[in-house]
């Protein structure tokens, strides 16, 4: 074995050295040109000529390897754009699909001698563009999150108004009587949803009423045919439209009379009758606040008291307008004491000769009796004939009679209508 290496042999090592740089053809014709061709390969064998090619390529191999695979750099790079992807579940697919190819470069072992030419190819040709491939996943996920949210922006301020035109108006109703001096509330029946970002316009033949809501109130002073409508907008737009028409009237001319009924069987009552009577509801009353109400244009009235009493009717249209009218009414008791006889002279001049209940002869009764008696309760006369009257005489017939005597009557018409009259009286 030689203590110091020959020129050739210094060469050699030389080049080997710069095997980093690539070992290439000029490099050997170098090396011809310092040793005679024939010389330098003639005193090396050929085992020695493989060695140095083995330990020229296992060299070039890891010189690649190490220039191109980062481990730590690549791995990092990696976790990180896993832990970014995790954010973005409209790209986490495709992440997980590249995602093999990456953790096979970083856990794959040291080329063995037999595989290294093919390591050096394959990593030369795919570690590369895997990571243009992960710079190209993180710029489409900037990409995505930015369209997520120009679309989430759109969402929140795209409503289609088409998809808000489902509201429709039902129908326009007319609340309250419409007649002139009623206040009418005209309200809109929907079908959908009225939200606070609408509004309504109102109109009435053609003309703008106030408010702006689903009901609205007016008041008309003038008879005649009207055509209201409303439209409902959001913001600008036009969604829903409706119309509806209504007549107005004046109101009936609204009075009665009152006459005191001066008959046996009416006697506390007054007759009420409206004027011109008209088609609708009447209703009377005395005092408001009682339950004593009569329905009718024309009753009859009983009053408690004789005198002046305020009496009131109330009138409701088939519309609904709605009017009362009050007026004093009078009411006198005829067929009280007064009206009756308390007196007679039975002398045969003709000049009240006889007991006659003279106010109950312009009535017919269906029955009719008179009993007279004596201070002590003896009937003294009787009668069921209403034409016939006492002369003074025991049953018109027996003795005269003189001093106080009692009197009653009883009467019944054909309603069947009873009244009972009574008094004292005096024979002179």
């Amino acid at each position: 074995m030689k203590n110091k290496l020959t020129t050739e042999e210094q060469v050699l090592q030389s080049k080997l050295n710069e095997a980093q740089f690539g070992y290439q053809e000029a490099d050997w014709k170098q090396i011809e040109s310092v040793v005679a061709k024939k010389g330098f390969w003639a005193n090396y064998s050929t085992f020695f000529k493989a060695a140095a090619l083995f330990v020229a390529l296992g060299s070039a191999v890891y010189i690649v390897n190490s220039r191109y695979q980062t481990p730590n750099e690549s791995t990092t790079q990696i976790a990180k754009v896993k832990n970014e992807e995790k954010t973005n579940s409209e790209t986490e697919s495709a992440v997980e699909q590249s995602e093999p190819t990456v953790e096979n470069e970083n856990t794959e072992k040291a080329p063995t001698d037999e595989v290294a030419a093919e390591g050096v190819k394959r990593d030369q040709s795919n570690l590369i563009p895997n990571k243009i491939s992960t710079g190209n996943i993180l710029s489409s996920k900037e990409s995505n999150q930015k369209n997520d949210v120009s679309e989430g922006n759109v969402k929140a301020a795209k409503t289609p108004t088409s998809n808000l035109a489902t509201l429709e108006i039902k129908e326009i109703r007319i609340l309250g009587a419409p007649c002139i001096g009623e206040k009418l509330t005209l309200e809109l029946a929907f079908r959908g949803f009225y939200t606070d970002e609408m509004t309504v316009t109102w109109k009435m033949n053609g003309k703008q009423l106030k408010g702006q809501g689903p009901r609205t109130e007016l008041e008309l002073s003038t008879a005649g045919e009207y055509e209201v409508s409303a439209v409902v907008y959001r913001k600008e737009n036009n969604i829903a439209s409706n119309s509806n028409s209504l007549e107005v009237k004046e109101k009936a001319e609204l009075d009665f009379t009152a006459e005191d009924l001066k008959n046996p069987f009416n006697d506390e009552k007054v007759k009420l009758k409206i004027i011109e009577p008209v088609e609708g509801k009447y209703i009377w009353y005395e005092n408001r606040s009682t339950d004593k109400l009569i329905a009718g244009d024309e009753v009859e009235w009983a009053f408690s008291s004789e005198g002046h009493h305020n009496m009131t009717v109330e009138y409701t249209s088939p519309l609904g307008c709605f009017q009362t009218k009050t007026k004093e009414v009078e009411m006198d008791i005829f067929f009280n004491q007064e009206a009756f006889p308390n007196a007679f002279t039975p002398t045969n001049d003709r000049l009240n000769d006889v007991f006659e209940l003279n106010v109950l002869q312009p009535y017919s009764f269906k029955k009719y009796e008179l009993i007279i008696q004596d201070m002590d309760n003896k009937i003294i006369f009787q009668t069921n004939v209403q034409e016939e009257n006492w002369n003074g005489r025991l049953q018109n017939t027996g003795e005269m009679l003189s001093g106080k005597f009692a009197w009653v009557v009883k009467v019944e018409n054909e309603k069947g209508e009873k009244r009972t009259f009574n008094g004292k009286g005096k024979i002179r």
